[in-house]
Order: structure tokens, then C-alpha cells, then sequence
């Protein structure tokens, strides 16, 4: 019934618009309509302004019979080809998705949560695997921008257009063709037929920035390297009346302080952008204060296309003749979108990777979802299958069965090696530098294993962990970890801009635990935890400020405890440690068994205490864009605790939760910011200055439900309710890379005395798990 119906559509359609275009010649006698083809040379963002050119020509009835395009080019002559309007063309590039393609940023909200590599310190990770010829290690990517959303989206796009032309770009609502660069032979390919979107992809794959795709098992880069401004494509292949070209590129030397103008002047061999006037018209568009990854600003280099092609219109419309009425082009446009197909799959082949990850992803993406899946249904599949980190690259490639209307999917994977090392660390200008060292194993299959040992060492800070892991072939993503920790974190009584190494160890905290964790996802961006553990813990520090460090030894307690937990995580931060999108919603409750003994040089030589207590924690993070170039964040976390206190006020503040909302105050002692129940909140005002560099100011405040006084010989008892309020505040200027970010900041907090203080770091001051909060 809905075939019939389309058929009807279209035979309605295609008779009024030949009606309409018999009554237009009816009225007059005009010069014979000539033949149109439109050329659109590359130039990243600069290209959005052949949206603005098409614009122009629709409105004042300039045909466009074919088109041929370079790059930027080849994807809005292609999205035009595909009966894209410019309207619709330019709500595509201005979308998050078209972001998110271009930058290879992928959007947290399309990945799954739990299953994310876990946060760690590492800046350079690498594999390592076997190969014919020995030992083979993959550090850089193959590309800097990441492939992944490029990869579904442009399936998404273009494959049904695909299936419309039936692999004959001359059957698009216009013809078209794109020009793509072969580096092995030297030579630019012209490319009419097959795949759409992987056509555009060798077209506009800029060198080093984007991987290339494979054609005739060769790799295909950026069409403009061979062939920028392809109007001899377009005599050769249409031989048009009349050649409109469209030139969008600068011509002018290479900026120093520009790395992708530099890179595009030495990649574009060549600079032929002549149209001979016997030929056609050609448009020079002036873009010269726009660089190549403007897109940001796509309305300003769409309106700068359209008022330069308004300029000329007159001439355009002397040379073409007889023009056609924009009714008649957007009815032909719908006739060709009734065609389009809705996407949906009903098989799926798997190649270039081991018959463990082959089933591994046949499981995700086909079990118990019926004979035919959506394409709704591969994106959640592919993106949760890339979610772990364990691909290289996932390429999707759609062919079409015109006979049951459905596709059939082909998927190329490229598994990374099982064997990774991770190197890393921070570096700041106070004591809490370190180094890292991690060394991991893991598989890909219905049930997948993954194991690593990791270090972590500098002045403040030493620690080790040895982490296990298994995926179970389920449902839902589930996992059961074994996770073994033993660190310590020293604390000092200063901590000013750049450290001195003679400054007394005020607290030293060691933990020593082992824990297994069942973890469940809930949906992308939730997961449940059960965790069970037992740990040895123990604190070392000075009862009191006003001894002489040299002659005393410090106190210690130490602490046998087991703990039951069960937690709730809902995250959907674009960054872990500086987001700037994203709410993060954490909740958990604790249960605590166990005892504590303390020695002590001072006061009473030896305490026991028998513990047992119970916790629970709120913690909500949200930031919300209210421009493109601000962001308020806001940030609640609350802690209601039945520890008791212990007979020392020191052993009671050292172990009670801390509330460290920044990167600094992880790693100093601060004890008007520590209760066993506390209420704090703050805002978190951000100004995007450019892509990736940001000014933040964090403002918090800090109430304990019952503050920990100290009392004599260092004796503890509870204040009244929320008896008081300290205050932290902290302005940072962060640059954000994709491997880690580099922070100069500046901090406040009142008490216990009011102190600033400045400093620099650069990576994340991620230690090795806690065994309490």
C-alpha cells in the first residue's frame, strides 16, 4: 500500500511540474535554457559558502543539472545530489552531530558508561602485538581526529541515497561526481559510482587529520591534493553548456602561526583555478579572515557565499537563458526524497578480525533484536561496542537488496593489540607530582577478560594496583572485577607555589585492601555497583602543630575494616575532571565493620576502638551551556554517616570523608573541609574563550551537620548543628587536549586560617582507587 501511494505521489508530482514548465513556455519565447554544471573547489569551513551560492542560484531559477566538487565541495555538492536543501545543508553543519564528525569528539551521550576504561593518569598509551616480522607497538593514532563518528555518521547521511542512485551517482536527484587523490601512484581518481559516503570520506580526508578509506586496497586522501577546482572533471564527464565554478580558496602565502594553512600549502599540489570565460563563469569567493576549522561559523561563510553570487546574478542569468521557477525544482526534490528508502538490516558480516571478536560484536549488535534491526539499533551497537577503547577502527558499510528492501551490513574491524602500557603522570608546581606506569592485558569476546598492574610514584604521593576484570555475554552490560590496591599519600602542613623538600610530613595515609566488585549498566549513562571488600589501613600524623618535629615521632592508627557497598552512577560529563556539559548524579550507601588501634608518643599511649557504621552519600554535578561561550555548572553533595567518633580528635578528623571538588584539594589536608556528615554546594561559572581553552571559577561552601571539636588531650566531641561554614573558591585558565589538560589556577579557602595560593599543573591528579569514600 505505501509503494502504490509513493507511485502516486510521484506520477501526481511529475505531471505538474511538466505542466508547470509547459505553461512557463507558453508565456513567452526566451533563449534556449542552457545546461548547468556547478563546480566547488575545497577548503574546509570555507566550503560552507557553496550552501550560500546554491542558495542564490535556486531563488533566481538558475539550473543546477550537475555538479562536481573537491573536498569541502564534494560534501555540500553531495548533500545537494542527495536532495539536501541549503537550508537543510547548512541545520547539518551547524548540528552537533556534523561537530562531532569533523572533531572526532564523541558525544558522551551516546556511549555507555560502564564500559569505559577506567580513569587513569596515562598520557601516552600504546599496544603491543605479534606480527610476522616480530614485535609490533602503535603509539600515535593513525590520525589526529578520531574516525568513529565519521564512520556511522556519514552511513547514516548517505546510505540511503546510496540505494536510491544504486551505486550510479548519475541517478542522484543531480548528478554528480567528487575528486579523490591516490598518493601510491600519484593520481587523482574521479569517483561516479559506488558507496556515496565513502566516495565524500576519500574526498575530503585531509592528511594526518583523518584516516584514509581504502579503495582497490589502496589508501584514497583528499581530492584537492590533484585536483582542487575539478572543472575538467566536469567537461569530461557532463560537458555542460555552461560551467559555474566556484572557488573558495585564499591564495595567499601560508600564515606562520596557522599549523593546517601551512600543512594545506605544502599537501595542494595543485593551483590551477582558471575557467575560461568561453567555458562559464567563475566566483571567487573572498574568505581570507576564515580558516579552515571555521565551522562554527557556517551562517557568516553561508551569507558571504549567497551576497557574493547575488552580486553576479545578472551575469549568471545572461548566460544561462531560460531559467526554471524554484515550485518546480522543490517538487522534483520531494519526488526524489519519496524514493528514499528507510534504512533497516537484516544481516551482518564481520571481517578483517579474529573469530572471538567477530562473535563479540555479532552479540551486540543482533542478539535478541528480531531478523531486522534499525538503524537506530547499529548506532547504540556501534557506538557500545567502541565504548570499551578496544578498536582501532569499526568501519560500516551498507549494501542494498532492492529486492526485500532491506541492507545488509559489512563491518571492517580493526582490534587494537591485547598487550597496552600506559605512561603518564602530573606535574605541578606544589608536591604533588607523580609519575605513572600502568601495564594491561585484555581480549575481545562473548566473554572478555582484561587485567593491568599499575603504579603510580612521586614526592607526596606511591602507590600499586592490580585490577581484573570479566564482561559477561549478557543482556546488559556486566562485569565482575577484583581489584587490589596499596598505596600512601603524605600530606603537608604547606603547600605553597613551588615545594621545599624539607617540609615536615604533617599526615601520611597508607591503605593496603582487596575488593570484588559486581557492576551492572543501566542504559548508556548508569551503572549499579555491589562491592565487597576487606582493607588495612593506617594513619600517621601529629596529634598537635605546636611541637618540635624532630624530636617526636607521629601517632598512628590503624584500622582493620570490612565494607559492604552498594552504589548508583549516573554520568554524562563530556570531561571527567573539567567538564563543561553534563550532569554527573552519584548515590551510595556504605556499611563498615571493623576495629581501630592507636599508638600514640603524647597523650594515651595506646587506644582500641570496636567500629560499625553506616554511610551514605548524594553527590550532583550539572553543567548547563547557556551559550556558546558560557557555561554554569552547579555541584551538591551530601554525606549522613553513623561513624562514631573516635578518643582521638586527630585519628577522627584524618579518617572522616573530605569534600575536594578541584584538582588542588585532592591532595592537601584540609580539616575544616572534613566531617563525618557534611552538606556543600557550589557554582561553577565557565567561559569558553576558544575551542579546548577555558576560564573557570569554582565557588563552594562547606557545612559539617555536626563539626569534630577538639578538646583536651586531644580528646573529640561534636559541636552544635551545622554550627559552621568554610569557604573554598578557586579561578583556574585550563586548556583541555585530547590526552590531558594543563591548569594555571589560583585558590582561597578560610580556614583554618585565610590563605591563597597559585600554581600550574598539567595532566590529572587521578591516584589509585580508595577503599572508603
Amino acid at each position: 500500500m505505501r509503494k502504490i501511494s509513493t507511485l502516486i505521489i510521484v506520477l501526481l508530482s511529475v505531471a505538474a511540474v511538466y505542466a508547470s514548465e509547459l505553461a512557463d513556455s507558453a508565456t513567452c519565447v526566451k533563449k534556449p535554457r542552457q545546461s548547468v554544471g556547478l563546480v566547488l573547489s575545497g577548503g574546509g569551513a570555507k566550503g560552507i559558502a557553496h550552501a550560500g551560492v546554491i542558495q542564490a542560484l535556486e531563488e533566481n531559477g538558475i539550473p543546477i543539472d550537475y555538479i562536481a566538487g573537491t573536498s569541502m565541495g564534494a560534501i555540500v555538492g553531495s548533500l545537494y545530489a542527495s536532495g539536501y536543501t541549503p537550508k537543510e545543508i547548512i541545520d547539518l553543519i551547524l548540528s552537533d552531530s556534523f561537530s562531532s564528525w569533523s572533531t572526532g569528539k564523541i558525544n558522551p551521550s551516546l556511549t555507555y558508561y560502564c564500559l569505559k576504561p577506567e580513569l587513569s593518569p596515562a598520557i601516552v598509551k600504546m599496544n603491543i602485538g605479534k606480527k610476522e616480522s616480530g614485535l609490533s607497538t602503535s603509539i600515535l593514532p593513525s590520525s589526529f581526529i578520531s574516525p568513529f563518528p565519521m564512520n556511522i555518521g556519514f552511513v547514516e547521511v548517505f546510505t540511503p541515497h546510496t540505494a536510491v542512485c544504486e551505486g550510479d551517482f548519475n541517478k542522484l536527484f543531480v548528478p554528480f561526481r567528487c575528486v579523490t587523490s591516490d598518493v601510491f601512484n600519484k593520481k587523482k581518481v574521479v569517483m561516479s559510482k559506488g558507496d556515496l559516503g565513502e566516495a565524500v570520506r576519500m574526498s575530503m580526508t585531509f592528511p594526518v587529520a583523518f584516516k584514509p578509506i581504502e579503495k582497490d586496497g589502496l589508501p584514497m586522501f583528499d581530492g584537492g591534493i590533484y585536483d582542487n577546482f575539478p572543472v575538467d572533471v566536469m567537461k569530461a564527464d557532463f560537458a555542460p553548456d555552461i560551467i559555474i565554478g566556484i572557488d573558495v580558496t585564499t591564495h595567499e602565502t601560508p600564515d606562520l602561526n596557522n599549523l593546517y594553512s601551512q600543512l594545506e600549502s605544502m599537501i595542494i599540489q595543485q593551483d590551477d583555478y582558471n575557467l575560461d570565460e568561453k567555458d562559464g563563469i567563475k566566483i571567487h569567493i573572498n574568505l581570507k579572515e576564515y580558516n579552515l576549522l571555521d565551522f562554527p561559523k557556517a551562517n557568516e561563510i553561508f551569507d558571504r557565499g549567497y551576497r557574493t553570487t547575488m552580486a553576479v546574478i545578472d551575469s549568471i542569468k545572461s548566460r544561462v537563458g531560460e531559467g526554471v521557477s524554484f515550485r518546480n525544482v522543490n517538487l522534483r526534490r520531494e519526488v526524489y526524497k519519496s524514493k528514499v528508502p528507510v534504512v533497516k538490516f537484516d544481516s551482518l558480516e564481520v571481517v578483517g578480525t579474529s573469530k572471538n571478536a567477530e562473535s563479540y560484536i555479532r552479540h551486540i549488535f543482533f542478539k535478541d533484536k528480531g531478523d531486522t534491526i534499525t538503524f537506530d539499533n547499529v548506532k547504540d551497537a556501534y557506538y557500545r561496542t567502541i565504548t570499551s577503547g578496544k578498536f582501532r577502527d569499526l568501519v560500516p558499510s551498507p549494501h542494498y537488496n532492492p529486492s526485500s528492501g532491506l541492507f545488509d551490513l559489512r563491518m571492517k574491524a580493526d582490534v587494537k593489540d591485547n598487550l597496552n602500557i600506559g605512561i603518564g603522570g602530573f606535574v605541578t608546581s606544589t608536591t604533588n607530582s607523580l609519575a605513572y606506569l600502568s601495564v594491561g592485558y585484555e581480549t575481545i569476546d562473548l566473554n572478555s577478560f582484561s587485567g593491568d598492574v599499575s603504579g603510580w610514584i612521586g614526592q607526596s604521593y606511591y602507590g600499586g594496583a592490580l585490577n581484573a576484570k570479566i564482561s559477561l555475554n549478557s543482556g546488559l552490560p556486566t562485569m565482575i572485577k577484583l581489584q587490589g590496591v596499596a598505596s600512601q599519600q603524605k600530606f603537608y602542613e604547606d603547600d605553597v607555589l613551588f615545594f621545599e623538600s624539607n617540609t615536615p610530613t604533617f599526615v601520611t595515609k597508607a591503605q593496603y585492601y582487596g575488593k570484588l566488585i559486581f557492576s551492572l549498566g543501566l542504559g548508556r549513562h548508569s551503572k549499579f555497583d555491589l562491592s565487597g571488600g576487606f582493607g588495612y589501613l593506617q594513619d600517621r600524623f601529629y596529634p598537635t602543630k605546636n611541637i618540635d618535629y624532630s624530636a617526636i615521632s607521629q601517632d598512628e592508627a590503624n584500622y582493620k575494616l570490612g565494607q559492604l557497598k552498594i552504589s548508583y552512577d549516573f554520568n554524562t560529563l563530556d570531561n571527567q575532571i573539567y567538564p563543561s556539559t553534563g550532569t554527573r548524579i552519584f548515590v551510595a550507601a556504605t556499611g563498615v565493620l571493623g576495629n581501630m588501634e592507636q599508638y600514640s608518643n603524647i597523650n594515651q599511649p595506646y587506644l582500641y576502638d570496636e567500629l560499625k557504621w553506616a554511610e551514605a552519600e548524594f553527590d550532583l554535578m550539572r553543567f548547563c551551556p547557556l551559550s556558546s561561550r558560557f557555561t554554569l555548572g552547579y555541584r551538591l553533595n551530601a554525606v549522613a554517616s553513623t561513624k562514631p567518633l573516635l578518643q582521638s580528635y586527630t585519628a577522627s578528623i584524618v579518617q572522616a570523608p573530605a569534600f575536594t571538588p578541584t584538582q588542588y584539594s585532592r591532595g592537601i589536608f584540609l580539616p575544616s573541609f572534613q566531617s563525618n556528615s557534611f552538606v556543600a554546594g557550589g557554582i561553577v561559572p565557565i567561559f569558553n574563550i576558544i575551542d579546548n581553552l577555558q576560564l573557570r571559577t569554582e565557588v563552594y561552601a562547606f557545612s559539617p551537620m555536626r563539626e569534630i571539636c577538639p578538646g583536651d588531650n586531644d580528646t573529640a566531641s561534636y559541636g552544635h548543628w551545622f554550627g559552621s561554614i568554610n569557604f573554598m573558591g578557586e579561578a583556574s585558565v585550563v586548556y583541555n587536549f585530547s590526552f590531558a589538560s594543563l591548569s594555571v589556577y589560583g585558590n582561597y579557602v578560610n580556614s583554618p586560617k585565610s590563605r591563597c595560593n597559585f600554581g600550574v599543573s598539567f595532566g590529572f591528579f587521578i591516584p589509585a582507587p580508595k577503599f572508603l569514600r
